[in-house]
């Protein structure tokens, strides 16, 4: 049998009784047909005897086949001219950004994969470090996914992992990114100010609510001026108006 082990293929076969060594031989697909067998590994000149061989000398997006002779003194036995294959798939190469309060992560296009499942590490500030790896999209077919399941001001890492029927990559992993997730806020006039509101902010400690007022003389909004910090709950009614226009805006603080 064939199988991956991490960027290598392993190699292994049942014991032959009687059997003094073993020898493997490796074919590649090249063009449109399998290489000649060729000899990459004979045990009789290991100091242990053992029942597998592992092929440390492959390429990604190479098919290679494996098969074994078993060797007593000048007798070797029949292999088979088949023999398992495996290809091995590349890492795909990701990046993450944060965009309009989601985490969009991207990558490449990785030749022989048919789909792809996406993972995720958050930084738990708290026990100053890394959580595990959690599988947030499985089967993905396009190459991007969009993350909004996001905690406020942590810090993400994603990984792809590239797949086919036979096989699977290794993790590629992104850039670490920040979720600076913002509110969003609404705003009316009643009589007795600005009432304003906004969303739960996941994580967030508390918010922070700035105002500018448009200047009717120079046609221009003002200057943003900070009305309220440290507020616990998600509204706030501003009695400090005038006749006049108004932009509010909220950002979370943890």
């Amino acid at each position: 049998e064939a199988e991956k082990s991490g960027t290598d293929i392993l190699v292994t076969w049942r014991a032959s009784i009687g059997a003094e060594n073993y020898v493997v031989y490796r074919s590649e697909y090249q063009g449109d047909k399998w290489t000649d067998w060729s000899e990459i590994f004979n045990s009789k000149s290991e100091s242990y005897q053992s029942c597998s061989y592992l092929d440390e000398s492959v390429k990604t997006g190479v098919s290679y086949r494996y098969t074994v002779k078993a060797v007593k003194g000048n007798y070797e036995s029949t292999f088979m001219t088949t023999g398992p294959s495996v290809t091995l798939i590349a890492a795909p190469k990701v990046s993450a950004k944060f965009v309009s309060n989601e985490i969009v992560v991207s990558w490449d296009a990785v030749p022989d994969a048919i789909w792809y499942d996406v993972y995720r590490k958050s930084y738990d500030s708290e026990k100053n470090r890394w959580n595990g790896w959690e599988r947030v999209s499985n089967s993905q077919k396009t190459l991007t996914y969009k993350d909004s399941n996001i905690t406020f001001s942590t810090d993400y890492i994603y990984a792809v992992e590239a797949m086919n029927v036979e096989t699977s990559s290794e993790y590629g992993e992104s850039n670490t990114v920040r979720a600076n997730i913002a509110p969003v806020v609404t705003a009316a006039y009643k009589d007795d100010g600005v009432y304003i509101s906004w969303n739960t902010i996941t994580g967030a400690e508390s918010y922070i609510i700035y105002k500018c007022k448009f200047n009717e003389e120079k046609g221009e909004w003002g200057d943003w001026s900070q009305i309220k910090n440290n507020l616990t709950s998600t509204e706030y009614i501003d009695t400090d108006v005038i006749t006049g226009s108004y932009k509010d805006a909220v950002c979370a603080k943890k």
